[in-house]
């Protein structure tokens, strides 16, 4: 939000108009103000998370966790029924964290249905003609990576995809101005939807299959407490991560370091993203420095 604010104000500060300092700073301010109202009445942190069995037999859902855990938590599940949009949410949503619960929603009635950078889950319900609110501005400014999940398509490789995943977080502020004067200077909509920023995730992580194959084999009121003892085992392995990290740091020569931190946690390349993701937010700026070797960590 404050990237946001920071490339309105300086976008409002080279131009000459004050009516349109005030009207971005205006339209801004209302988004946000929207956002908390819709955390507020259709917000995870205060639901009752009751879960739905069918929802393990979807088609796609090792790429969809696979895709939620390598983007952080950021998924955005869009489809023509709030049933089958919620069920999935609250199904993802046990892969979140508290705080990042009070982050996330259900999906909203149809009139006020959009997009909003920096939640974590959300829902977008699709109108008839399959029209996405997907604009390239948010999901540019997004602090994380996003996934997005097309429940239409059904197995489709374009059901679950997913923006890029070395997001350059101390970029955005300079995308964003980018962005808004783009928008600025060209015609048509203001929103324009920018697919090519979306790529499907083609198969899910071993991780995360072997996990859904346990869960299939056990009741609902269990699976809070198996994911619990999943994401614990994904904080050893980031730990080991930064273990390896810090070695690596202090004068070690290994060359290719992806490579070389899969075959010492025995990871494949899918499961050692979402390891990287879990690392990320316990030390910012390893994912970097593990993505590329002139990067360091913070």
């Amino acid at each position: 939000m404050a990237a946001r604010l920071s490339a309105i104000l300086m976008k409002c500060l080279s131009s000459n108009s004050k009516f349109e300092v005030s009207d971005q700073i205006n339209g801004w301010m209302m988004d946000v103000c929207s956002m908390m109202q819709s955390l507020k009445s259709h917000g995870l942190a205060t639901a009752t998370h009751i879960q739905s069995y069918h929802v393990l037999s979807n088609p796609v859902l090792e790429r969809v966790i696979t895709s939620h855990l390598q983007t952080f938590g950021c998924t955005v599940v869009m489809g023509t029924s709030s049933e089958d949009i919620n069920s999935l949410i609250l199904f993802l949503a046990l892969f979140l964290d508290t705080d990042e619960l009070h982050c996330s929603r259900f999906v909203l009635p149809p009139e006020k249905c959009s997009f909003h950078a920096a939640l974590f889950l959300q829902g977008l319900l699709l109108n008839e003609f399959g029209c996405r609110e997907l604009c390239s501005i948010e999901l540019a400014s997004n602090p994380y990576p996003v996934t997005a999940v097309d429940l239409t398509r059904g197995a489709q490789a374009a059901a679950v995809k997913q923006t890029p995943l070395r997001h350059h977080r101390w970029q955005v502020t300079w995308w964003e101005y980018h962005l808004l004067s783009e928008e600025g200077k060209a015609e048509g909509p203001r929103h324009p939807v920018h697919e090519s920023m979306l790529h499907p995730v083609k198969e899910g992580a071993s991780l995360v299959c072997s996990l859904l194959k346990d869960l299939r084999h056990l009741p609902p009121g269990l699976w809070l407490t198996y994911i619990q003892l999943f994401k614990q085992k994904l904080h050893s392995l980031a730990f080991n991560l930064l273990s390896l990290v810090c070695w690596i740091r202090n004068g070690s020569d290994k060359p290719g370091h992806c490579r070389y931190l899969a075959q010492a946690l025995g990871l494949e390349e899918g499961d050692l993203l979402i390891v990287l993701a879990v690392a990320e937010k316990l030390q910012p700026g390893v994912y970097a420095f593990v993505m590329d070797d002139n990067s360091v960590p913070r």
